[in-house]
């Protein structure tokens, strides 16, 4: 993918994001009075409109934690403002780096409702497909962070380490740990991005 394709995909779906996000006032009402789990095909909510959650408070991610992608298209603004400007006239090169990573943050992160989906599969596979044990790092398991790409063709994110126990904060679960010489993993800022608590989620179980 180009320069010029990255950034106008980029930047357009970071501007769609409240468009995918957004509902009206009159489902809210709807929600009041029906479960979520109970409207039949083709009137199923997401879990956001589920549980009350507004456009305002599910803002796009705008750190440009992936900026080494797409031939680095968001590390000059000018560029990609320049190739954005005859769809989105007027816009300033900080806007338009901006809406670039939040649309690329959109695509690699939000998982928009695919956390169910894998989850259900999961189940439904009779534990065949077990992303947790594909992320372990567990010493009985022939493959880790040490050999993903040769052994599942995984590439590892940068920034985390391998772990040399379970995690206490995840469930004593070995998964990779964040390195101490990385800024913080900005996803995980539930402040100012707080998930979806619904059901069990959010909660000390």
């Amino acid at each position: 993918m180009n320069i010029k394709t990255s950034a106008i995909a980029l930047a357009l779906m970071g501007a769609g994001f409240l468009g995918l996000a957004g509902y009206s006032g009159s489902s809210m009402a709807i929600i009041k009075e029906l479960p979520c789990d109970k409207r039949g095909a083709g009137n199923v909510l997401d879990e956001a409109k589920c549980a009350g959650r507004t456009v305002e408070s599910m803002p796009g991610a705008d750190e440009d934690y992936f900026r080494d992608m797409d031939n680095g298209a968001t590390k000059d603004p000018v560029a990609v403002a320049k190739i954005l400007s005859p769809f989105v006239p007027g816009i300033t090169p900080e806007a338009a780096a901006k809406a670039a990573a939040i649309g690329r943050n959109n695509w690699i992160v939000w998982t928009a409702g695919n956390d169910y989906f894998w989850n259900r599969l999961g189940y439904k596979s009779r534990g065949n497909l077990d992303f947790l044990k594909t992320l372990s790092n567990h010493p009985s398991l022939k493959f880790s962070r040490s050999n993903r790409w040769n052994y599942l063709g995984l590439v590892n994110e940068p920034c985390f380490e391998k772990p040399t126990s379970g995690r206490e904060d995840r469930y004593g679960l070995w998964l990779d740990v964040r390195s101490k010489d990385c800024p913080a993993d900005p996803f995980e800022n539930e402040t100012k991005y707080p998930g979806i608590k619904i059901g069990a989620r959010g909660k000390n179980i």
